[in-house]
Parts: structure tokens; C-alpha cells; sequence
């Protein structure tokens, strides 16, 4: 039975003017008459902008702008068939092929129109209005799937090989992806499909081993398990070729300014005796006698404390320096800040100031503040969607290794001598002309070639180069739906960013987890982990503390793995837990070691969990979280608020926790405890998962569902409750068939395998 409330909307639609197109799709036919209206595309004053329609028994139409040409396509089998069609303005040139084979062609179809941005897109129904007043008489009968749209017109190869499953391209104006399709009223979905498709060879392709819940499945819905099993093959082809060896080049020459960052967190630890007695020996020089422990102490805590106050200025700088200078080029200029740093402090015994290793930080911190931006927001914008979670933890990976290597070069046989600690803390240099050298060979950031320059031809060039491949229409489309969005709002500054309710949501959440990330107490660790071994009853400290930073490594690879098979959200909460455990197990085993001297064992192997566990989830996810929970307008300024805050966070505990142990002593680890649970249960109760989504789909689900169509005619009298199921918990899937019959209200409970004999199908 035929209705007029039974379609599928496209959620992306037509961004810009399209003056060439080709659109390609699997089809097949119901019990008729005829096929009805597989898609149909209105724009404002235009209901037939671009129409597919077999009405009753007259042969298929292709329409755009209200004129008409005769398809010589004939679907009445009941199979599969693959239909395309390409048109372009030039002329009005058109042809159609069926199941990548040329049925027919012709002229003047529209000559010199081109098919406007900004409509509806329905999937089952012929529009007479934008987005409503369906005909009953003219709505689909059968099932649909892989519906591609492309801005351009496919070579009869490529057409051949989308038919033949000899090759799967992706429209890039409108393609079938898992969201791409807003079902409405009974139109079914496939709820086992969970990736985007290269569809149907359902002659060319089987498969002989099939598990008992898949034999069972096939057996009631054998047309929808074949796809699915076909499904998940195309999927890991596409992943693999996502992954290039030139992307890899350009993610490992980002993240050297990560490694820059844990470098110079972790090289101040190991030489305090040498820059203590530094202080002194420079004391004596002027003032003629040695100065006091008290004062010592205190340019101890501003050297090693200044690093973060650099840091703070840094961060808030990330957003105008990325903007306006590009991502690639801002990580060129920023490096000149650490060859000034490490310069300043490699020469302080030579000029007998202390003041220049102070100084010498500072500007290290600003080198390093600005990184932690910076690297992050390229490495998110140039990953792909389904690995850029765990791209995302090579910076967290840089950041660890750097500390490492700082720990080891700073031991006694190597840089950590009394000649030798200030080519220890001027190393910096290298790493950072390193990436000078590299840096012109990397692309620029897609996105930021696209959205904010406006270079659309750069931006695929980079892409290409990235991906390995010259299908890229699914990342293009994706950052012009990102810029057209962006076209309609201003600019988005920091204080704009606490004014608006939009950003509210997301801004506290970037927050609460860098926060996470330094209130837990791990900079306490890595800033005083050789205390805390030696206080231990550890007789070589030193060596304790590198082994915590090879778990440290170790589990930021483990972290790389998990992180797009868990999600973010898991592996934070699994992270706070654990160190919330290591911590109350830090505690117990520092305050009893003096009475039981096996606790010092315990109290190494808490530091060592606790460290693995903040690997996990706290350590890698807050910053690159960050970079998806804001589209490309407002990312620079939070990232620039969220950065600032780790920063701040960082500073306080580096400048407090001496102190809080004078008055603490092992207690002083159950405040990180409180902070732990704190953030636990905030991460618990607002944090969403981000795994697998793009920019805009994470942006748009804080500001709530987009509003419901109003113009679409209301179902009959009595048809509403048969007719509208309750909303599925399982997220609706990219496949669409309409309707060949309307079932009962008793239905709409109906088990599965209930409905196994139903017309009603919707194909993979």
C-alpha cells in the first residue's frame, strides 16, 4: 500500500550550485505499478529541481528543473539492479546507464541550469512543495540503498565499476553514510549495519562461513545479511587506505613539538643539585657569601614554576596565531622560540646568571604553551574521521617519549654532570630545527586551506596527498557543510565563547577534563618522582624514575590501540578510577614503609600503576578531545581556554605540592583522591562519546535536534498510530526502503523474526 507520510530526508543537502552531476544508486522494484519516486530534491520556487520518478505505468523520468526526459530504464524483475544517471549544463547533455551499461543519452535536459544549493532532499516521495505535500500516487514501492550524488560526471568506467563492485567511490555532495538518512514515520532500518557501504554484489560476491546467528538471520533476510558481511569487508579496505606513509610523516614531524613538550617538563628534574649549587656558586660571585637555603629554594621553585606561567601566555595565544598564520607555518615560526630558550640556558654558566636559566624557561614555556595547541588541532584536522582518536594520542605519545629521554640524558654518566647540565637543558635546539627541516615538506591543515583561506583546489590537493587517494569527496564534503555553517556565524572569539549557551556545554566539558588531566596529581609525580622513590627507601632513585617513564611510554601506545575500540569516555573513567586506587595505595604504603620495609616495593609499584593508568584515559584524551568537541569556528579559541587552564592547573600544582608535603606528608596524595572521584562522576554524568563522529555531527549534538519539517501533510485519520513507531534506542542506520504495506498498530512490538515476512524492507 501506497502513503504519503512514509519517506527518508538527507540529512546533508546541496551546499553549493552544481553544474554538472552524476547520481548512481541500487534499486529494486515493488509490486507496482510502477516504481514511484525513489528521490526527489525541491528548492525554494522549484519543487522539481532534480526528480527520479517511474509514475504508474509510464517509463522513468529524469527531471531537472521541471523538464522532463524518458529513461530507457526498466526495473520489473524484483532484483537489484544498479540505475545512474549524469547530467551537465553544458547543452544539456544527459545519459543513464543500468547495471554499468549505457541505456541511452541525449541534449537540452535544462541546458545552461544549474541545480541550485539549499534544498530538501527526500528519499520516497515527490516534493510539490520544499520539503512537503506528497502524492500518494507517486510514492516509492521497493527498496534503495547506496544512493551516491556527485558535483561532476562520472566515465562510463567508473560508472561500470560502482556497478560491478570492481571499485566504491563516494559522492561528494550527497553520499550513503550511517547518518546520513533521517527515517521518518514506519520506514524500516537495518539495524546491524554500523559502517558506510560499498554495496550489492549480490551476484558477483559470497561468502561460505557464516557464524550460526548470521546463518539464522540470513535465512528470514537473506538479501539484507549478504550486504552486511559485504559491508564490513569494503570498510577495512577503506581504513587501510586512509592510512598513508606521507600522512605519517607529516603526524610524526607535529608531534616532535610534543616531544619538545615533555622534554623540557622532565629535564628539570634529574640536575637540581647541579642548578642549586649553580645558584650558590653565582651568589657567592656577587654578593661575596653563599646564599641562604630559603632563598635558594625559592629560584629553584620560580625556574621550575616560570615554565608554566610561559605556558599559560602560550596557550592563549594558539587561537590568533593559528588563524592567522596557518597551522604548518605557526609551528615554523614557534620553533624559534626554543632555540632562544635552549640558547638562553646553555649559555647561563658561561655569562654566570641565573637569571638567563629563568628567563631560558620562560620562553620555553611560551615555545611549549603554544604547542600544545598547535599540534593537537593539526593532528585532529588532518586524520581521518575513524582514526582520529587514535592519532589523536601520538601527542600524548610525543609528550611521554620526550620526558624519557630527558630522564635518561639526564643521568649522571650522560648530560647530568656539574659541566654538563647546561647542554642538558639546551637539547631543546635540536628537535626544534629538526622540525624547521621537515615542516616545509608536510601539508598545511585541509581545513584550514578550505574554511578559513577559501583555497578548495589546495585543500583536495592535500587530502590526495594524505589519504593516497584521489577519491576525497567524502572529507571535502564534509568541511564545506563545516564552511557553509561557518558562513552563516561570525567569528568566534574567547569572550564569545563564555557569552554564548551553545559553547557553554562543550567549553565547561574541555574544562573539567584538562583540569582532570593536572589536578590529578601526575605532575607531583613527574616533577618530584625522585623524592618520592627516595622517600621510598629506593637507594638509586633515578633509575625508578625512567622505569616510570618507560610505563609511562609503554601504556601511551597501549592508550593509541584501545582508543578507537573503547572510546574516549571509557578509557578516561578507566584512567581516574585506577589512579584513584594507585593513589589511596601510594598513601597507605608511604605512611607504613617505616614500619614495614617491604612497603617501599608497594609504594613503587603504586607510582607505576598510577602512572599507567593516567596513560590511558587522563594523560592522552583531554587534548585532543578538546579539538573535537568544537567545530572549526569557536576550535582556536577553546582550544586557547582549555590550554590555558591545563597551564594554570599545572602551575598551582607545581608551586603547592612542595609545601602541601612539608604539611601532608603522605596524606597529601588523598587530595589528588578527592580530585579523582571528583572528576570521575563529571565524566560519568556529562562527557559523550566522540568516537567515530565527524566536527560537525559532535558540535551539533549540543545544540539539540534540528527541528522537525513542518511541511510535510499529516498523515490520515487513523494511520498515526500505525504509521509512527517509537523511537529506537539503536541510532538509525544509512539504508532506506519505503513502505509496501503499512502495518498494524499491533506491530510495532513485534520481535524481529516477527517481521520477517513483512514487505516492508529496508536494504544495507
Amino acid at each position: 500500500m501506497r502513503t504519503n507520510y512514509m519517506y527518508g530526508r538527507m540529512k546533508r543537502t546541496v551546499v553549493n550550485e552544481v553544474f554538472a552531476l552524476t547520481i548512481g544508486l541500487w534499486l529494486k522494484a515493488g509490486p507496482g505499478p510502477g516504481l514511484g519516486t525513489p528521490f526527489s530534491y525541491a528548492v525554494p520556487g522549484q519543487a522539481n529541481e532534480l526528480v527520479l520518478i517511474e509514475w504508474g505505468s509510464n517509463p522513468m523520468e529524469l527531471l531537472i528543473n521541471d523538464k522532463a526526459v524518458t529513461l530507457p530504464i526498466t526495473l520489473t524483475d524484483g532484483k537489484w539492479h544498479h540505475v545512474c544517471v549524469t547530467w551537465s549544463t553544458r547543452d544539456g547533455v544527459w545519459e543513464a546507464y543500468q547495471d554499468g551499461a549505457k541505456k541511452g543519452s541525449g541534449q537540452n535536459l535544462s541546458a545552461w541550469h544549474s541545480v541550485k544549493p539549499g534544498g530538501i532532499f527526500v528519499l520516497g516521495q515527490e516534493q510539490d512543495t520544499m520539503g512537503g505535500r506528497f502524492d500518494v500516487t507517486q510514492s516509492f514501492m521497493g527498496e534503495m540503498s547506496d544512493l551516491q550524488f556527485w558535483s561532476r560526471v562520472l566515465t562510463p568506467s567508473e560508472i561500470h565499476s560502482q556497478a560491478t563492485c570492481g571499485g566504491h567511490l563516494v559522492g561528494d555532495v550527497i553520499s550513503w553514510s550511517e547518518e546520513s538518512v533521517e527515517l521518518h514515520d514506519d520506514v524500516t532500518s537495518a539495524d546491524v549495519l554500523t559502517t558506510d557501504v560499498d554495496i550489492i554484489c549480490l551476484r558477483e560476491c559470497s561468502f561460505d562461513i557464516k557464524s550460526e546467528s548470521e546463518a539464522a538471520y540470513e535465512k528470514k533476510h537473506p538479501i539484507m545479511c549478504e550486504m552486511v558481511i559485504h559491508s564490513s569487508v569494503s570498510d577495512v579496505g577503506l581504513s587501510e587506505k586512509q592510512v598513508t606513509g606521507y600522512l605519517l610523516f607529516s603526524l610524526s614531524t607535529a608531534v616532535i613539538g610534543s616531544l619538545q613538550f615533555g622534554y623540557n617538563t622532565g629535564v628539570i628534574n634529574a640536575p637540581e643539585q647541579k642548578l642549586r649549587s649553580f645558584f650558590n656558586s653565582t651568589w657567592v660571585e656577587r654578593y661575596g657569601e653563599p646564599i641562604s637555603p630559603g632563598v635558594c629554594t625559592i629560584v629553584w621553585s620560580i625556574a621550575v614554576a616560570i615554565f608554566s606561567v610561559g605556558g599559560m601566555v602560550g596557550s592563549f595565544s594558539v587561537g590568533v596565531m593559528a588563524n592567522r598564520f596557518g597551522r604548518r607555518r605557526s609551528m615554523f615560526l614557534v620553533n624559534s622560540l626554543a632555540v632562544i630558550g635552549g640558547l638562553l640556558m646553555g649559555f647561563s654558566t658561561i655569562c654566570s646568571s641565573y637569571e638567563m636559566v629563568i628567563a631560558g624557561r620562560l620562553v620555553i614555556g611560551l615555545f611549549c604553551g603554544l604547542f600544545t595547541g598547535l599540534t593537537p588541532m593539526y593532528v585532529g584536522e588532518v586524520s581521518p574521521t575513524p582514526l582520529r582518536g587514535a592519532f589523536g594520542t601520538l601527542h600524548q605519545l610525543g609528550v611521554v617519549v620526550g620526558i624519557l629521554i630527558a630522564q635518561i640524558f639526564g643521568l649522571e654518566a650522560l648530560l647530568g654532570s656539574d659541566k654538563l647540565w647546561p647542554l642538558l637543558l639546551a637539547l631543546t635546539v635540536a628537535p626544534a630545527v629538526l622540525q624547521c627541516i621537515l615542516l616545509p615538506f608536510c601539508p598545511e591543515s585541509p581545513r584550514f586551506l578550505l574554511i578559513n583561506l577559501k583555497q578548495e583546489e589546495e585543500a583536495r590537493k592535500a587530502l590526495v596527498r594524505l589519504r593516497g587517494s584521489e577519491d576525497v569527496s567524502k572529507d571535502m564534503q564534509e568541511m564545506k557543510e563545516e564552511s557553509a555553517k561557518m558562513a552563516m556565524e561570525k567569528k568566534v572569539t574567547i569572550p564569545e565563547l563564555f557569552r554564548s549557551p551553545a559553547y557553554r556545554q562543550p567549553l565547561l566539558i574541555a574544562v573539567m577534563l584538562q583540569l582532570s588531566q593536572q589536578l590529578s596529581g601526575i605532575n607531583a609525580v613527574f616533577y618530584y618522582s625522585t623524592g618520592i622513590f627516595a622517600s621510598a627507601g629506593v637507594k638509586q632513585p633515578i633509575y625508578a624514575t625512567i622505569g616510570a617513564g618507560i610505563v609511562n611510554t609503554i601504556f601511551t601506545v597501549v592508550s593509541l590501540f584501545l582508543v578507537e575500540k573503547a572510546g574516549r569516555r571509557t578509557l578516561h573513567l578507566l584512567g581516574l578510577g585506577g589512579m584513584a586506587v594507585s593513589a589511596l595505595l601510594m598513601t597507605v604504603s608511604l605512611l607504613l614503609q617505616v614500619s614495614i620495609p617491604a612497603m617501599s616495593y608497594v609504594a613503587i609499584l603504586a607510582v607505576m600503576l598510577f602512572v599507567a593508568m593516567f596513560e590511558l584515559g587522563p594523560g592522552p584524551i583531554p587534548w585532543f578531545i578538546v579539538a573535537e568537541l568544537f567545530s572549526q569556528g569557536p576550535r582556536p579559541a577553546a582550544m586557547a581556554v582549555a590550554g590555558c587552564c591545563n597551564w594554570t592547573a599545572n602551575f598551582l600544582v607545581g608551586v603547592s605540592f612542595p609545601k602541601l608535603v612539608e604539611l601532608c606528608g603522605p596524606w597529601v596524595f588523598l587530595i589528588f583522591t578527592a580530585f579523582l572521584v571528583l572528576f570521575f562522576i563529571f565524566t560519568y554524568l556529562k562527557v559523550p562519546e566522540t568516537r567515530g563522529k565527524t566536527f560537525d555531527e559532535i558540535a551539533r549534538s549540543f545544540g539539540g535536534p534540528p527541528p522537525a519539517s513542518s511541511s510535510v501533510e499529516d498523515p490520515p485519520a487513523g494511520a498515526s498510530a500505525a504509521g509512527t513507531l517509537p523511537a529506537s534506542p539503536v541510532k538509525e542506520k544509512v539504508p532506506l526502503v519505503a513502505a509496501a504495506a503499512a502495518p498494524a498498530p499491533a506491530a510495532e512490538t513485534t520481535p524481529l523474526e516477527d517481521k520477517s515476512n513483512s514487505t516492508v524492507q529496508e536494504s544495507v
